[in-house]
């Protein structure tokens, strides 16, 4: 077999040994079929097995052979220029090859980094290993125009001062910003890097900055960082809540209750509940929790609330929130409680009362936007945009500075919201108890909202009230294989869902039958059939038997329920129904 042969081989093995062979021996003739190799060629061959094993790159063999053979020639090879140039080739493959060719096609190099296109100009970074790099060559990366060049630039930067590096924190560009927060992850005089991370707020850029704040030394800077990206969702919200497990701090605290109020992912809150100070900090949290004990279809959820809940009851303090602050933050109270009214009223839609224009809520987005309370006050009062209904009242409590008036506003925009989207479950106590219920939980957000202004913490974000402590004891909590949130269903009242997760459990509270108190019942669900003689959409049917035991007599109780799930066949929807249920008598033990 030919080298050339060998070098079209199908064989991983013997076109690696060829572009060796090739150095050696080859002449011109090979060159287009090794620069080919070296572009396209992306096969990593085992060399070496065992514990030391070793991994060849066809690619990188093929251009380590191809210099070997250019080296024995005179001048430039046009066809490595030409490919330089090939806006169709791999970036990463172009910047390897002229690595690996060398100092003898520098001036190919300066050409790329003369280039107008952004492309090119990470072709010719990418030529240099950051240990060649100088630090002209550094600053010249990382003020280009390009985010691209500047993420490589940092990558491999070298020769470059620690204050050069932070700017890159403040870059416009979320993958540059990205870039820099890994490269000074372990920077420990960084203080520039825990600013940028309290300001950050794209979702990637601050997974990023986490594992840095984590490493660091606990500082109230670090700190609130971290507490600010409990507002985060998954993976960034648990780990922070992991890293904030044991600080004993009424403001941590403040910001983690303020969490469970609105956050409806169970995967998430178990690391928020097992903060270790929780109920010490903010005891009137303990209705929330029980709540969530006894209807939380998720084993490790309701674990982390056991855990919680066995802390000893403490003293509630202070109901009024605006109790011990200055004026300062009684201000900035009175603007969060209205960040608050206005995502409860933008969560229910359009708000039923309001004069009729075309934003009823329009005003209020101004004055929250405004730079400053003088500006806000004149843009509403110039353009006389109180219009009326609760939006209206907050717009007053805005204008005239009134904190008590802005917290009870706040607290109507719940019960309007509840009214707009009432929660399942408030079958035998009626939507009176769903208001009531609303109301309560935007109370104690403004209390913890409060504390953490008290405590110097910058407040958490507002955000609609969690639907799993909005249901009522009616409903039926379904637990599926993406709990967020489990279903809360009404009977025979269908719900929309996003997904098709089948249910494989359910948890439900019926009368004890033994002492009559609510009693928590609970077990899997199993599919019983699938309907699909119909037109519209097919139907999967569920059945489960759910038991329980009173933990203050020792009655057990039992309960039969059946649910179904169709599939919308034209606009792919789907609809969980829970279509009945059979309390069974139990036995007094």
């Amino acid at each position: 077999m030919s080298l050339i042969e060998e070098l079209d081989s199908s064989d991983d093995h013997v076109r690696l040994r060829a572009t060796r062979r090739a150095g050696d021996e080859g002449g011109a003739e090979l060159v287009g079929r090794l620069l080919d190799l070296a572009l396209h060629d992306p096969t990593e061959v085992r060399t070496t097995g065992g514990i030391a094993e070793v991994y060849e790159h066809v690619g990188s063999a093929a251009a380590s052979g191809l210099r070997r053979i250019l080296d024995r020639q005179d001048g430039l090879d046009e066809r490595i220029r030409a490919a330089a140039f090939d806006l169709t080739e791999d970036d990463e493959r172009v910047g390897t090859l002229l690595y690996y060719l060398g100092g003898r096609y520098e001036p190919v190099r300066r050409e790329l980094a003369d280039s107008g296109e952004e492309r090119l100009r990470l072709r010719a970074l990418k030529a240099m290993l950051s240990l060649h790099r100088t630090g002209e060559l550094t600053r010249r990366g990382l003020a280009d125009p390009s985010p691209a060049v500047r993420v490589e630039a940092i990558e491999g930067a070298k020769g470059v001062t620690l204050a050069e590096l932070e700017r890159m924190l403040s870059d416009p560009a979320p993958p540059v910003r990205l870039a820099a927060a890994q490269s000074l992850r372990y920077a420990a005089d960084s203080v520039a890097y825990v600013v940028a991370a309290c300001a950050e707020t794209e979702p990637k850029v601050r997974e990023a900055f986490l594992p840095g704040l984590i490493w660091r030394r606990r500082t109230d800077a670090v700190q609130a960082a971290l507490v600010g990206y409990l507002a985060a969702d998954g993976y960034v919200q648990r780990t922070a809540a992991g890293a904030l497990a044991h600080a004993d701090d009424p403001g941590v605290a403040a910001a983690i209750a303020t969490r469970i109020l609105v956050h409806p992912d169970e995967r998430d809150l178990p690391e928020l509940v097992a903060y270790e100070h929780l109920l010490r900090h903010v005891p009137e949290l303990r209705a929330p929790l029980e709540h969530l004990h006894r209807h939380t279809p998720s084993d490790p959820l309701r674990r982390s609330l056991t855990q919680a809940l066995a802390a000893g009851a403490a003293a509630y303090p202070g109901a009024d929130p605006a109790d011990g602050l200055d004026a300062a933050q009684r201000a900035r109270l009175l603007r969060e409680a209205l960040r608050w009214a206005l995502a409860a009223l933008e969560s229910a839609g359009a708000a039923p009362g309001d004069d009729g224009a075309e934003d009823p809520l329009g005003g209020l987005r101004a004055w929250l936007a405004a730079p400053d309370d003088d500006t806000a006050d004149r843009w509403v009062t110039e353009l006389d945009w109180f219009g009326a209904g609760v939006a209206a009242e907050c717009l007053h409590a805005a204008v005239s500075g009134d904190l008590p008036r802005a917290l009870t506003a706040g607290i109507r925009a719940a019960r309007q919201a509840a009214r707009s989207d009432p929660a399942p479950g408030w079958e035998r106590l009626g939507p009176a108890a769903d208001e009531d219920r609303a109301a309560e939980l935007t109370r104690l957000v403004h209390l913890g909202t409060a504390r953490q202004i008290r405590a110097g913490v910058h407040p958490l974000p507002p955000g609609p009230l969690s639907p799993l402590l909005r249901h009522g004891p009616d409903a039926l909590r379904v637990g599926t294989h993406f709990p967020r949130p489990s279903p809360a269903l009404q009977l025979r009242r269908p719900l929309a869902l996003r997904f098709s997760w089948p249910p494989v459990s359910a948890v439900l509270q019926v009368p004890c039958p033994g002492c009559g108190v609510p009693l928590r019942v609970a077990g899997p669900v199993q599919w019983r059939y699938h309907d699909d003689d119909r037109v519209a959409e097919s139907e999967d049917g569920y059945a489960g038997e759910l038991a329980g035991e009173c933990a203050a007599c020792g009655a057990a109780g039992r309960a039969r329920i059946r649910l179904s799930m169709t599939h919308g066949r034209f606009d792919d929807s789907h609809e969980l129904t829970w279509d009945a249920v059979e309390v069974l008598g139990g036995r007094h033990e």
